[in-house]
């Protein structure tokens, strides 16, 4: 049961807690980073390699991709059915929740398209056997291997529910049920294609145990927290998550007119260490801002009237209201002062600081702005966070930049 304190903590010892949760010092591997500081999340661009480097900088992208062939790490569906990069021991309940979530609406789906559970179920056995006798497969490869009338089209209904055949949902479901497993195509996740192989004996825990899991790790991972951002985060209703939180032994704290949680420990380590020295050139939608459920907690109050692009939407949405910014976040000395973003035209990252840093912050920060580029332009030739994103977007991106300049110099 969360303890009732009446401790109220600073802002920036809120920020504290938190960086030393999501920057702990020696991580000495990928595999370490996504146990310690959560689910990566990966949108088929570049921002989950950015979110390791933010935590690893030595980090390259064939060291993700052996970690992917070794099985250290996995990507595939977990909270709100997105995608993410997670540690393999936390492959089965991550798959769980995402269970919870996407079963039952894709089970709906295929009843209003007429395809019933004995033939998902039989398209499902061929499936399994196939990729035991031959091994790894893309889907397109799966599609065709399969014999004739095996995969049906779907037709114009199918469309209308987002299904084009019997064979993506059937994935999907041997995928939730620990049967199959996916691994992305040549072991890298800056594309959203994935082959498929026989999962070993990854079958989701009960929902008590998986949800137990999850509400646990989320206080680990984010340091200190709400309940309401551990609802938004996780997809699930405060019914389903209200049982476990109860069961853990978390203190409470204030902050701001918030009421945070965390566990004891945890968060008195962390105020009586050192102040933490992370500096970071963020990814979008990483987990320092996500497990704090928006961004008016990192930056300034002075700075959350500022208009930042609406994220999924037209037009622009202040900074304090913002849940997260397309625009790429920087830490430095203890707070986020700033945003980033690649040129594609000058092949270089430009930076846009709403706060002063110190002299010797700002030349680490100088040092690692080369490094990022050098990494992005050799690893990738492109920045883009997303399969959809495009150079022109990067280049509206950077102008936005130096729009909140002007706004903020008066220009």
């Amino acid at each position: 049961m969360p303890a009732s304190t009446s401790a109220e903590l600073t802002t920036a010892q809120r920020a504290q807690v938190r960086l030393a949760a999501q920057f702990p010092a020696r991580l000495k591997s990928i595999q370490e980073v996504v146990q310690r500081c959560g689910p990566l999340r990966t949108l088929g661009g570049v921002d989950a390699y950015l979110a390791i480097r933010a935590r690893l900088p030595s980090a390259t992208v064939d060291e993700v991709a052996a970690a992917f062939e070794s099985r250290q790490i996995f990507v595939g569906p977990a909270v709100r059915g997105c995608m993410y990069i997670a540690a393999a021991a936390d492959q089965p309940w991550l798959l769980g929740i995402a269970g919870l979530l996407a079963r039952p609406r894709l089970l709906r789906d295929l009843e209003k398209v007429k395809v019933d559970d004995p033939e998902v179920r039989r398209l499902g056995e061929q499936i399994v056997r196939h990729l035991e006798r031959h091994g790894p497969t893309s889907t397109d490869a799966l599609r065709n291997a399969l014999p004739s009338g095996a995969v049906r089209s779907l037709g114009p209904l199918g469309k209308k529910v987002g299904l084009a055949s019997t064979l993506p949902p059937t994935l999907r479901l041997l995928e939730l049920d620990g049967r199959i497993a996916r691994q992305p195509e040549a072991m890298r996740v800056d594309q959203e294609r994935y082959i498929w192989s026989v999962a070993p004996n990854n079958s989701p825990p009960a929902r008590p145990a998986l949800v137990q899991s999850l509400v646990e790790h989320y206080f680990l991972w984010s340091g200190l927290a709400t309940f309401s951002a551990l609802v938004e985060w996780s997809g699930l209703t405060k019914r389903d998550l209200q049982p476990a939180f109860d069961a853990l032994s978390l203190g409470e704290w204030t902050c701001d007119g918030q009421q945070l949680h965390g566990f004891p420990k945890q968060v008195a380590s962390a105020l009586a260490a050192k102040p933490n020295e992370a500096l970071a050139l963020l990814g979008f939608e990483d987990n320092l801002v996500a497990f704090a459920s928006g961004m008016s907690d990192w930056y300034r109050a002075e700075h959350h009237a500022l208009p930042l692009p609406n994220w999924g939407r037209s037009g622009t949405v202040q900074l304090g209201a913002s849940r997260f910014s397309q625009l790429r976040a920087i830490v430095a000395e203890g707070r986020l002062v700033g945003f980033w973003e690649f040129n594609p035209a000058a092949q270089a990252i430009e930076v846009m600081l709403l706060d002063p840093i110190a002299e010797q912050t700002n030349k680490r920060l100088q040092k690692l702005v080369k490094s990022t580029t050098a990494f992005l332009v050799d690893s990738f030739g492109h920045a883009r966070s997303f399969n959809l994103d495009t150079d022109a977007q990067l280049v509206q991106r950077c102008k936005q930049l130096e729009e909140i300049r002007a706004l903020r110099e008066g220009t």
